[in-house]
Order: structure tokens, then C-alpha cells, then sequence
């Protein structure tokens, strides 16, 4: 249950006392574990943590673990019914922490004051009192600091750091400076020496400011809930045909962890678009400026493969033993669940519980099989052939790629899948692998498809399809039209195609012809369809539509427009059928 808090306003004073009061109190922080993950395709996630935790003398909570929200998505509750949530402060303090002393840089520094004694570079044994170890690259004089030399160098092992620095140590003749990396044989003459040493680090925290009714328990649950980057999952398919009208759609999800170890944790997979309007903006409570770099899995992807730029990718399943250095093995975890489904708006979630995963792992979870109808048939695109002055501003590598598309068009082979299945499941955007009798066919892309929908699955090349195309001038008019003191020629172009079906069943075809100039004429039960330059409909930007990238002079659209030509058309075996179409085109 979410609670919205209306309280009168607090003198800045008594926050800076209960801040200064919670800094210097002896708490403990601990871990809040994830119980639950809503993943989207785009790596984003809503993560849910909860439990019961320890509490301070003040009765708050107080937590080891900041998340990194987007701005505007953290929320905090209390799960106690005689506790209010009063605040929520994320903070770095500082604390000395005791790390071993392993090398020698390091065993000096945990026994100043002590006598050692020592070879120099020349092999010459000397003794001395230990006084202080000085940075070379620090002031003259400056002595040496642990706790900076940590904070100066965070990420370097505290050794990389000490060989740059010096000993001063007392000698009989005097103090003597000696540079770390020049004392070998160390000996320390006073008995064993301190083998570790205390080192200031900056921890984060976050503290949960409860107000009780009564008096405070030892423990109290509490829940966050973020959006953060860290968990993507990657969606795919396996489509197996069972016979001429039925295929099976067997759904997969591939899930890369970047967040933080799963252990046992419910995971809901969300098909849709999500909508975040700062997902480049961290929130405060994060104690960070930016983002973290999570990799190539996490990178923002434009276009329509969005959500499917980074399909392939290694897929580690999940282990299911780990032993540590010691020879022992965790337990089994538990093996994921699939639960159930729902849709929430305009998402649709599948639930698996018993996720466990650590960061940096993959696993892959089957979400769901079930049948649903499909139309074998086959799809023709045939492009709209350049008029002269078009030509003349067409790149030789294009031009060539226009001529073999025009010349040899190829039939593609497509699997309408008819999303009818009883479920109610959408189609999610995603690779599907297509089976036949236990053999590869190919690989393809399935789009979004709503319970009822249909999408079209390309197989492959109809290369039993034999298209014969031509397009020819039938006649022309120089000055057919005279129009704003110009004269305008029409050309009347006529099109003709002979499909052959060289198969041993009959093959239901859809073909398309783009046309520019008049409306045209066409038989065979042609529909035909006048469209603006910017339809998708008169296809994608590939190497031979080449009016999209050209400019139209400003008289073209008075006289000529852009049509689509569609047929839909049976072939019998081994049987040929003709299409036929005819239309204007003006030019100055």
C-alpha cells in the first residue's frame, strides 16, 4: 500500500539535529533483498525490494545498498501498520575499515614507530626506527595518509600507490629517506608486526526515517520500488509447422543481468513499448550524475530494431551449483516457474517465479507454446522504373541495383501467421527460428501482432516462381498539354508480367507494382491505390526506391501522382497467368 504523507513543514534546524544524531549513531546497515522485477525489451526494469530489516535506536532502517533510479520513479514504504514513513535520506559517510597488510609497502605502513632493519639496493643490511612514509607526488614534507592515499587513488591497489612514496627512518647516524621500492629483505626487530592496517573508505547509505506509534521494534518491514537500468530481456521465437493450416509459436526469453544477484525472485516480462520520459535523467537519491555504463546489451538502439539490437549474444543458463575456494557448494536453486499472464494497459506480462541469477549472468526461461493459423503464400515487389530525368541524377551503384531489381524480380516466399490462440497472447517483436518436419527452413522476423492480428514471416526466396516483367512505351505525345505558358509531353507506358508456378501445388501470390504518372489501368481484378510520396506503403527505402531521395521539380505532382498496383492472384501447378496494367506519364 502506497501512503501519501501531508505533514506541516519542518524547521530546517530539528532535520539538521535528527541528521547529525542518525550520523553518529552506531547502526548497522543491511541488505533490502530483491523480491520482484518487471523487465522491458529496452533494459529497463521496475525492481521491487522487501523485507524485514534491523532497525536503529531511533527505530529507523537503515540500509547498506543505494538503487539508481530514473528521476522521478523512487518510491519508499513502510509495511507496518503502527509506523509511518517520515523520509528517506541517501548519504556517503566515512568509515575506517582494517584490510590485510600482504606486501611490503603495505607492512610498513602498519608499523610505523616500529625497528626494522633491511637491505638496500647495495645489499647492505641497515636498522632503524620506522618514522614515516612521504608521497613523492605530494607537498614537500607532507606525510603520509592512508586515508587520502586511498581517496586519491581509488581503484589502485594500496601497493601500486606506496611504491611511489619514501621512508624516513632513524638511524644511529641520523634519518635517513629511503625509497619504498628499494627496501628488500624487510625484518622487523621488535617481535611479529601488525599484519593489517586501517584505511578510511566512503560507504553509501540510506536511511528510512519511521515514526512509531509506540515504541519501536528490533526489526520492521519495508519496501522500495525504482525504475532502473540493469535487466533486459530479449524475446524469441521458435516456429514449428504442423501441417498445412496450424504452426506452433513456442516463446523464449533471454535475460541479461547486470543489477545484482537474483535469489529467488519473481520475474514479470513485459511485451510492449514502455514509456519513460526520464530515462536519461538519474534521481537524486542516487548519489550519482549519470547513468551507469552497463555494457552493449544496454545501449539505446534507434530505428525499428529498437528493441532487437543486440539479439545475439552468448546464453548461459543458469548454474545450478557453485563451489567457492573452500570446495563447498550453494544450494540448488529453485528451478523458474512461468505462473501466469495478464495484461496491465496496454502491456501484456508474463510471470515466471524462482528466478536466480547472479549479475553478469544469462539464462534463458520458455514463457509459453500454443498453436495458432497460418496462409503459406507468396509476395512480389516490383518498383517503379526511373523516367529519363530521374536517371540522370542516379548514382552508378544504384542504378545498378534498380536494373537488377526491375530485371529479375524475385518472389518471397511468406508465412501469414493468423494470431488466433486461445490465450489471448500477443505477438511480440523478435527473431523466430522456422522448423519443418524437424528441419531448418530459415530465420525471420515476427512483429507485434495483437491477439486477432496477423504477421507476415518472410521464409525465403520463391525461387520456383519463375516472373517475367516488361515495361514498354506504347506511344507519345510531345506537346500534349500547355500549361502556365509551358508545353508538357505524355508518354503512355504499358506494363506487362507472366508469373509460372513450377511447383507441384497451386500458390496463392500478392503482387505489387509501383507506378508513377496518371492513374492507371489494370486487369486481373487489380486494386489500385493513388498515394502520397511519404506512404510506407510504396515500400521501404532500399537501393531501388529511388524516389525517395529525389527531388520532384514543382510541376511534377500538377500532372503525375505515385500508384499502387496490387493483385491477388492463384497459380496452379505447373500453370502461367499474365498481369497487365497501363497509365500516363507527363514530363516538360
Amino acid at each position: 500500500m502506497y501512503i501519501q504523507l501531508a505533514r506541516p513543514v519542518i524547521s530546517a534546524a530539528l532535520v539538521l539535529c535528527t541528521a547529525s544524531a542518525r550520523s553518529v549513531a552506531d547502526t548497522k546497515p543491511t541488505d533490502l533483498p530483491i523480491t520482484e522485477i518487471t523487465t522491458f525489451k529496452d533494459g529497463h526494469a521496475m525492481v521491487v525490494r522487501s523485507g524485514t530489516v534491523g532497525l536503529n535506536e531511533h527505530g529507523d532502517a537503515v540500509l547498506s545498498e543505494l538503487p539508481h533510479p530514473i528521476l522521478g520513479t523512487f518510491w519508499a514504504d513502510e509495511l507496518e501498520g503502527d509506523a509511518t514513513l517520515a523520509s528517506v535520506v541517501s548519504e556517503r559517510i566515512e568509515e575506517l575499515q582494517t584490510q590485510p597488510a600482504s606486501t611490503i609497502p603495505e607492512l610498513l605502513q602498519a608499523n610505523i614507530g616500529a625497528r626494522i632493519a633491511f637491505l638496500d639496493l647495495r645489499d647492505e643490511l641497515r636498522e632503524g626506527v620506522l618514522r614515516e612514509i612521504i608521497r613523492l607526488n605530494s607537498a614537500p614534507g607532507a606525510a603520509f595518509n592512508p586515508a587520502s592515499t586511498w581517496n586519491d587513488f581509488r581503484g589502485q591497489s594500496l601497493a601500486a600507490v606506496n611504491t611511489s612514496s619514501i621512508a624516513l627512518i632513524e638511524t644511529d647516524s641520523g634519518v635517513v629517506t629511503i625509497p619504498i621500492q628499494q627496501i628488500r629483505d624487510l625484518r622487523f626487530l621488535d617481535g611479529s608486526p601488525k599484519t593489517s592496517t586501517e584505511i578510511t573508505r566512503q560507504r553509501e547509505r540510506m536511511t528510512l526515517d519511521l515514526e512509531w506509534e509506540h515504541a519501536a521494534p528490533d526489526e520492521g518491514d519495508v519496501r522500495l520500488m525504482y525504475v532502473q537500468k540493469g535487466v533486459r530481456w530479449i524475446p524469441s521465437y521458435r516456429v514449428t509447422i504442423i501441417d498445412d493450416d496450424r504452426v506452433r509459436l513456442e516463446l523464449q526469453a533471454t535475460i541479461v543481468n547486470e543489477l545484482a544477484d537474483l535469489d529467488d525472485v519473481t520475474m514479470n516480462f513485459a511485451v510492449g513499448v514502455p514509456s519513460f520520459a526520464f530515462a536519461s535523467s538519474p534521481d537524486p537519491m542516487s548519489l550519482q550524475g549519470a547513468l551507469a555504463n552497463l555494457g552493449p546489451h544496454f545501449h539505446a538502439a534507434s530505428g525499428t530494431g529498437a528493441m532487437l539490437s543486440n539479439a545475439l549474444m552468448s546464453q548461459t543458463s543458469m548454474m545450478r551449483q557453485s563451489a567457492d575456494v573452500s570446495g563447498a557448494t550453494t544450494p540448488v536453486p529453485a528451478s523458474p516457474e512461468l505462473t501466469g499472464s495478464e495484461r496491465a494497459e496496454d502491456l501484456f506480462v508474463y510471470s515466471v517465479d524462482h528466478i536466480t541469477l547472479r549479475r553478469g549472468a544469462r539464462m534463458v526461461v520458455p514463457l509459453v507454446s500454443y498453436e495458432v493459423g497460418y496462409e503459406s503464400l507468396y509476395r512480389l515487389d516490383i518498383p517503379a522504373r526511373p523516367p529519363y530525368e530521374v536517371v540522370r541524377s542516379i548514382p552508378a551503384q544504384r542504378k545498378t541495383a534498380i536494373e537488377r531489381a526491375l530485371s529479375r524480380p524475385v518472389p518471397t516466399q511468406i508465412l501469414r501467421i493468423i494470431n488466433d490462440n486461445d490465450g489471448g497472447y500477443p505477438i511480440t517483436t523478435a527473431p523466430a527460428l522456422i522448423l519443418s518436419g524437424g528441419s531448418t527452413l530459415a530465420q525471420g522476423m515476427l512483429t507485434f501482432t495483437a491477439p486477432g492480428g496477423a504477421s507476415d514471416l518472410e521464409v525465403g526466396k520463391g525461387v520456383e516462381i519463375a516472373v517475367d516483367v516488361r515495361e514498354i512505351e506504347e506511344e507519345r505525345e510531345l506537346k500534349a498539354v500547355r500549361w502556365n505558358n509551358y508545353d508538357y509531353a505524355r508518354a503512355r507506358i504499358g506494363f506487362i508480367g507472366e508469373l509460372t508456378n513450377r511447383k507441384d501445388k497451386p500458390v496463392r501470390m500478392e503482387i505489387v507494382k509501383v507506378a508513377f504518372g496518371e492513374r492507371p489501368e489494370a486487369g486481373q481484378g487489380a486494386q489500385i491505390e493513388m498515394l502520397s510520396p511519404y506512404d510506407p506503403r510504396l515500400g521501404s527505402e532500399d537501393d531501388w526506391n529511388w524516389w525517395h531521395g529525389y527531388s520532384w521539380p514543382w510541376w511534377w505532382s500538377r500532372f503525375n501522382g505515385m500508384a499502387r498496383i496490387s493483385w491477388d492472384i492463384t497459380i496452379e501447378p505447373g500453370q502461367s497467368m499474365e498481369i497487365d496494367a497501363n497509365w500516363g506519364y507527363f514530363w516538360r
